[in-house]
C-alpha cells in the first residue's frame, strides 16, 4: 500500500509543492537583485574594477546553484519515496539535509539543523522521509529494517512533534496515518510503540475497501503480537477474501500466511516480546479463525430449521453429536454390531466394515472439541458437518499427568457429517459420513 499513491497523497504532495517552491522562486529572484546591487557596490568600492564585478557574481551564482541543487535532493527523495526506490530517496533525503544542516540522516547521535529552511519545507521533507521509511524492505544483519536512526532522529524533532504528532494537522490525513503506523511496527523497540502504531491505524479511516482491509490486517497481526488473540481473530478475519479462499489453513506452511513483507515486521516483533514460534502460533491462530468463520455460516444455515432456530438449540445439537461419537467408538471397541448399525447410516456401517478406521474410533484418543463447518437445510432433511478433534488420552507416570507418547501430536482431525430426516417420527440423527479431510464449501 505504501508504494501507491493515492488521490490524497498526489494533492498533498502537490500543494506542498507549489508553497515551497513559490517561496523559492521568491528567493532566488531577490538573490538575482541582490547580485546586480553587489555588483554595483563593487564598483563603488572597487573603483569599478572588473575582476571584483565578476568574483560578486561567481559568489552570488554559487550559492543560488548550490541552493538549487539541495531542492533537486528533496524533490527527487520526494518522488523516489513513492515510486519504489526508498533506499535512492533516503541517500537522496540524506544529501539535502547535509547540504542544509551539515549533518545526515544516518548520524544518530546528533539532530538535525533545519532551521535554515522554511517550515513549508520542512514538513514536504518530514512527509518525504516517513513515505521513504514506510517502503523500506531491506534489513540489517541483525533484522532492523534500514531507517530505523533516521525514524529515531525524526521523533525527537521538536517542529515535527508539534505538527505531525501534537497538532491535529495532520492527524486526519489517512494516508499519513498510516505510513506512521508501518514505520511504529516497522522500528518498535517497546509494546507501547505497537499500540501506538495501532492508534495510527484506528485513525486511518479514510480509505478503499481494499485499504481498509490491509489496514485491518495490519492491526490483527499487531493484536497477534500483543497477545490478544480474540481482537486478532476477530480483525483478521474481517481482512480476509474468504471467497477466494479454496484450500484449507491446515495445508499452507506458516510462511506462506503472510506476505514476504509481513512476515518481517511481525516476525520481528514477535522475537522481541513472544518466546514461541512465531509460524507455530500463527499457523493455529488461522486455523482458529478459519474454524471460527465457516461455524458462523453453519449455524445461520442451521437456524432456517425450525428444530434449530435458537442459540441454545445449535448448541444441545452440537452436544448430541458428542454423545454419538462417544456411543460410537464404545460400540466400536465392544464390536457391537446393532448399535453401530442405529448410529450409521447402512452406506457409512458398510464403508466402516471395508475400512479399519481403528484411529477414528478405537481407544487412543478422547473427544476434545466439536465445531460446525457445514450446515445443508431441505424441507425433508439436515445435514450437518462438524470437525471432530480428539487428543490422546493423558495417563499419570508420577510425575504428573502427560500423553502416553510425548513425541504425539496434539490430536487428530475428523469431519463427521449427521444427517436428520426432519419429518421422521421421532427424528434422530444418523452418522452420513466420516473424512479425515474435507474440501472447503
Amino acid at each position: 500500500m505504501a508504494d501507491r499513491l493515492s488521490d490524497d497523497a498526489v494533492k498533498l504532495i502537490k500543494e506542498q509543492c507549489e508553497a515551497f517552491l513559490k517561496e523559492e522562486k521568491a528567493v532566488l529572484f531577490e538573490m538575482n537583485i541582490y547580485r546586480w546591487v553587489l555588483r554595483g557596490l563593487f564598483v563603488v568600492i572597487l573603483g569599478g574594477s572588473i575582476f571584483g564585478i565578476f568574483k560578486v557574481q561567481e559568489y552570488v551564482d554559487g550559492r543560488v546553484a548550490s541552493r538549487v541543487e539541495r531542492q533537486d535532493d528533496l524533490y527527487s527523495g520526494a518522488v523516489m519515496a513513492v515510486t519504489g526506490g526508498p533506499r535512492a530517496a533516503l541517500e537522496k533525503l540524506d544529501n539535502f539535509v547535509n547540504g542544509v544542516s551539515g549533518t545526515t540522516l544516518q548520524d544518530s547521535s546528533t539532530v538535525w539543523h533545519l532551521d535554515k529552511i522554511s517550515k513549508d519545507q520542512q514538513t514536504f521533507f518530514f512527509i518525504s522521509l516517513i513515505s521513504a521509511l514506510a517502503s523500506i524492505r531491506d534489513q540489517d544483519v541483525d533484522g532492523e529494517f534500514i531507517g530505523k536512526s533516521h525514524w529515531r532522529i525524526l521523533l525527537s524533532d521538536r517542529y515535527f512533534q508539534q505538527q505531525f504528532v501534537i497538532s491535529e494537522r495532520w492527524g486526519a490525513n489517512s494516508r499519513l496515518s498510516y505510513q506512521m503506523a508501518i514505520c511504529y511496527l516497522k522500528f518498535a523497540d517497546s509494546k507501547s510503540e505497537i499500540e501506538t502504531a495501532r492508534r495510527y491505524l484506528a485513525k486511518s479511516t479514510n480509505l478503499d475497501n481494499a485499504e481498509i482491509k490491509t489496514r485491518n490486517w495490519n492491526i490483527g497481526l499487531a493484536d497477534f503480537v500483543l497477545g490478544e488473540r480474540k481482537n486478532a481473530a476477530t480483525n483478521l478475519s474481517s481482512a480476509l477474501n474468504w471467497r477466494e479462499q479454496t484450500s484449507s489453513f491446515r495445508r499452507y506452511e506458516p510462511a506462506d500466511m503472510l506476505l514476504t513483507d509481513d512476515w518481517n515486521i511481525f516476525a520481528r516483533l514477535w522475537k522481541k516480546f513472544r518466546s514461541e514460534s512465531f509460524g507455530t502460533e500463527l499457523k493455529a491462530l488461522f486455523i482458529d479463525i478459519e474454524d471460527d468463520y465457516y461455524a458462523s455460516k453453519a449455524e445461520k444455515k442451521l437456524m432456517v430449521a425450525e428444530l434449530f432456530n435458537t442459540n441454545d438449540k445449535i448448541k444441545k445439537a452440537t452436544e448430541e453429536f458428542g454423545e454419538i461419537y462417544n456411543a460410537a467408538r464404545h460400540a466400536w471397541i465392544d464390536n457391537d454390531v446393532d448399535t453401530l448399525k442405529k448410529i450409521f447410516t447402512p452406506q457409512t456401517y458398510e464403508y466402516l466394515v471395508r475400512n479399519d478406521i481403528d484411529s477414528v474410533l478405537g481407544d487412543k484418543s478422547e473427544l476434545e472439541l466439536i465445531k460446525l463447518v457445514t450446515a445443508d437445510v431441505s424441507r425433508d432433511d439436515v445435514r450437518v458437518t462438524v470437525v471432530l478433534k480428539t487428543r490422546a488420552k493423558m495417563v499419570d507416570r508420577g510425575g504428573g499427568v502427560v500423553p502416553p507418547d510425548s513425541s504425539l501430536d496434539t490430536g487428530q482431525r475428523t469431519f463427521w457429517t449427521f444427517s436428520m430426516r426432519t419429518n421422521a417420527h421421532p427424528t434422530k440423527w444418523e452418522v452420513y459420513n466420516i473424512l479425515f479431510d474435507y474440501v472447503l464449501p
